[in-house]
């Protein structure tokens, strides 16, 4: 059995090197945007309201 993965979306935010991404995203002040891919946001329906 083979896994494979796609992705539903991107993160967006001002990171362009993986040296400076924080070790925790709970201890960092470095913000950003999810964007989650059109054919997928149904799946979301009802949390807009949530920040994480």
């Amino acid at each position: 059995m083979i896994d494979r993965f796609k992705p539903i979306g991107l993160a967006h935010c001002g990171l362009r090197e993986l040296k400076d991404a924080p070790f925790c995203w709970k201890k960092s002040d470095i913000e950003g945007e999810i964007e989650v891919f059109k054919e997928f946001s149904d799946g979301l329906r009802g949390n807009e309201s949530e920040t994480f």
